[in-house]
């Protein structure tokens, strides 16, 4: 390749950067926004976050609190064509993640299980096998049971934030128990 193909390089480059670090807009009417929130929280949202093209997160406020967390319902809402559809919200718990919070909420298992298991990948090192822990840990995460686990007295959870996973084993000798990230999950997202 020659010297005169590097600035088209360049610029393409650029444009291909400037792309993937633009926010998702999705821009809402006053009016717009206020049905959306009436319809998931009964009243005004706590946030409203972009999450893809057409597709909203809808936390409400905290009306209570679980396993000692603020607890709230989330939903998620898509405009595929003119009409907002929202899913049903679901209960959560939001959890301290250092200087910012996650939503948790459990699939199969309580809310105190989902918040030890975000605790345990939280307290844990920043790196597991050679991942960020801290990075995956953002938006809404949904804390799976999934049985016993590889050893006797073991139990597994998967800890899903998006399209990322981890297993967290609780391992119970007698009565003290820990929990402890296991292995990273890159089952693709719904594939069970």
């Amino acid at each position: 390749m020659n010297g005169r193909w590097w600035p088209l390089l360049i610029v393409i480059l650029w444009a291909t950067i400037a792309e993937a670090a633009t926010p998702v807009s999705t821009s809402l009417a006053p009016a717009e926004r206020a049905a959306l929130e009436r319809q998931v929280c009964l009243g005004p949202a706590d946030q409203l976050t972009a999450i893809a093209e057409r597709q909203l997160r809808i936390v409400c406020p905290a009306h209570t609190t679980l396993a000692g967390l603020p607890a709230l319902y989330v939903a998620e809402c898509a405009r595929p064509a003119r009409q907002w559809h929202c899913n049903r919200a679901a209960l959560a718990v939001r959890a301290p993640v250092g200087a910012r919070s996650v939503l948790l909420t459990p699939h199969g298992g309580s809310f105190a299980i989902a918040r030890d298991a975000a605790r345990a990948l939280i307290e844990h090192p920043r790196y597991f096998n050679g991942r960020n822990l801290a990075e995956m840990l953002q938006g809404l995460c949904i804390v799976e049971d999934l049985g016993s686990g590889a050893f006797a007295g073991a139990r597994d959870y998967r800890v899903r934030c998006g399209n990322r996973g981890v297993i967290v084993t609780n391992a119970c000798a007698g009565e003290a128990c820990r929990m402890f990230p296991a292995r990273w999950d890159d089952t693709p997202e719904g594939a069970g």
